[in-house]
């Protein structure tokens, strides 16, 4: 609670840079996970072979005789 205190009776400029320095640094952090998420989903989708998973239907090309 002291902590709370002390930064109740600091000028409005330090509590403002204290919130944005917070939010800015959790938002960071968050930046961060959210990068090594995609970028280990990415990995798993191209171990994937997803051509074979959807299995698109086969055209045989005609032969023409000339």
């Amino acid at each position: 609670m002291n902590f709370l205190n002390k930064l109740r009776n600091q000028p409005l400029y330090i509590r403002k840079l204290i919130l944005w320095s917070t939010v800015i640094v959790l938002g960071l952090i968050l930046a961060v996970i959210w990068i090594n998420i995609s970028y280990r989903k990415i990995q798993e989708f191209k171990s994937q072979n997803v051509i074979q998973e959807l299995s698109p239907p086969k055209f045989e090309m005609p032969v023409i005789n000339e």
